[in-house]
């Protein structure tokens, strides 16, 4: 598909709710009581509980995920955050997503995101810079040798942490029997 500058997406809608809130504050480790507890946030001077920006983030990367087809294909990101979501107990808030083509340059496109909540608008300048090789219908992009390999690497990066202590153990045992070469028998460190 050829891309034109001016080529709109389709809207995307995702609610949040607090136990939205607190499912991605538990994963993201952002406990901030703003996000959680209305009096702290009206402490504050908020109007109640809001939604975490990088949350709202998130979901606008997702609107871009479902319109291009990869995530893989997503080179840069960047937006600023307007204005909060708010998020008031036992409601569901829709946030909506827009996209359209800024710019087409080789065998990039520029994709311009709008995140509206009740009419607000909560993310400002959110730009979206995405590879086309990768964009192909609807069907997955294939991986790339690198890619394969990347994956790989990161499968075995926890038995790599092993790995390396079982090589820093070798390597001390090593020294240590080297040192008994080096240093004769009647040595000792300690008097």
């Amino acid at each position: 598909m050829s891309w034109v500058v001016g080529d709109e997406f389709a809207e995307k809608i995702y609610s949040i709710n607090r136990a939205k809130l607190k499912s991605y504050a538990d994963a993201s480790g952002d406990q901030n009581p703003i996000h959680q507890d209305e009096t702290f946030a009206r402490s504050v001077g908020l109007p109640n509980v809001i939604a975490h920006g990088m949350y709202t983030m998130a979901l606008a990367g997702e609107a871009v995920r479902s319109w291009v087809g990869s995530e893989r294909s997503v080179i840069e990101f960047s937006t600023r955050f307007a204005k909060p979501v708010i998020v008031p107990k036992g409601e569901d808030v829709a946030i909506s997503f827009s996209g359209k083509v800024a710019e087409v340059a080789g065998d990039q496109i520029t994709i311009e995101v709008i995140a509206m909540c009740g009419g607000v608008k909560v993310l400002n300048q959110t730009k979206v810079r995405v590879r086309l090789r990768f964009l192909s219908g609807t069907s997955p992009p294939q991986l790339l040798w690198m890619d394969s390999w990347m994956m790989t690497f990161l499968l075995l990066s926890p038995y790599l942490k092993i790995l390396k202590r079982l090589f820093l153990c070798w390597l001390m045992v090593s020294m240590i029997l080297q040192s008994s070469r080096i240093f004769p028998p009647e040595f000792t460190f300690i008097k």
